[in-house]
């Protein structure tokens, strides 16, 4: 399977982020462990995008948060929808619609449906010839619930996931769990989320064992008093120390420093005024993973910017993947129940 891709790299260099990215999913497919269902890892809208990829206490507008960490979800949130669509490198793409409600005495419910097409590779066997054409793609659907209990907000989401690749399928239930400390008087939150826990339901083959993208996070979010600036840090992938890709020959400070810093991903969003915001991000472990050696390029930062009008939102993100290619991010959300139609 790896030499099917490695032959189109060789034949497509304008495909180069995607193949990558299906090198990483179906490495040694089978017989051997592999990681799938990566896509939950991706920004799935435009805000989150610009704050560095990674986030589980910023309790801010409703976008989709809650698809991050299901404590986020509120009552503030009702009759909320979302939609966003993401060009992703190599002519892949994904969007995402979700949407946000309350029941009296039940508390606050969400569901989204994510999809993400990786556009038509050309396919090889194992001798360099050409095959038949494919197009992979990712495909989510969750729905999530939370209540608040004090200053605490408790939430869990059960989705399903299905990845389809060259006529191999595989899908899987997982589950999220979370909850957020909400400070009383300050714009001051503490969250913490265990993300994809669950079961392989469907393998890709009879001989293949795939892993979930398994993480634990933790993280705060804060808007000093006098400060148009909210800030956010989040540490993610605490369930394992060691996120090198390579072991390096002698452990220094500095690779103990670069392994530390690639758990944390910081983001800032600048207040412009009551309808402008400016989003900023960086994440150590992206800009490792895919900056070149000689070249880290915007690889690990993002951008964006936040507009509201009325009863709309409209966001925007730029996302540093790869110097050959990037993260274009837009989400357009509402609030339904202020919206009223003409007769």
């Amino acid at each position: 399977m790896n030499l099917l891709y490695l032959k189109t790299v060789n034949r497509n260099i304008k495909q180069i982020p995607v193949i990558l990215l299906f090198v990483l999913i179906t490495a040694d497919l089978f017989g051997q462990s592999s990681q799938s269902f990566t896509s939950l890892q991706q920004p799935a809208f435009a805000g989150i995008a610009g704050l560095g990829g990674v986030n589980a206490s910023l309790m801010k507008g409703g976008q989709g948060y809650f698809l991050y960490n299901p404590a986020l979800l509120r009552e503030e949130l009702n009759n909320n929808l979302a939609l966003s669509y993401g060009f992703l490198p190599g002519g892949a793409n994904l969007s995402n619609i979700n949407y946000s409600f309350n029941i009296d005495e039940l508390g606050s419910f969400g569901a989204g449906i994510q999809y993400v097409a990786y556009g038509t590779i050309q396919g090889y066997d194992n001798t360099g010839s050409p095959t038949v054409e494919f197009s992979p793609a990712d495909f989510t659907i969750s729905a999530t619930h939370a209540r608040q209990a004090n200053n605490f907000r408790l939430g869990a989401t059960i989705k399903f996931s299905n990845t389809s690749i060259s006529g191999y399928n595989g899908n899987a239930l997982m589950f999220d769990l979370g909850g957020v400390f909400i400070h009383p008087e300050k714009e001051f939150t503490v969250g913490m989320v265990v993300r994809n826990l669950g079961i392989v339901t469907s393998e890709f083959s009879s001989t293949s064992k795939t892993d979930l993208p398994f993480d634990v996070q933790l993280g705060t979010s804060i808007k000093p008093e006098h400060l148009s600036v909210r800030f956010s840090l989040t540490l993610h992938k605490l369930h394992k120390w060691d996120l090198m890709y390579e072991e390096p020959e002698i452990h220094t400070l500095n690779t103990t420093l670069d392994n530390m810093f690639r758990h944390v991903v910081v983001g800032a969003e600048i207040i412009i005024n009551d309808h402008v915001s400016i989003l900023a991000g960086y994440n150590q472990l992206r800009r490792q993973e895919l900056k070149l050696e000689n070249r880290g390029g915007f690889s690990g930062f993002s951008i964006g910017t936040a507009i509201s009008i009325k009863n709309f939102n409209l966001d925007y993100a730029y996302g540093g993947y790869h110097v050959s290619g990037n993260t274009n991010t837009f989400t357009l959300s509402a609030d339904l129940s202020q919206i009223k139609l003409k007769k």
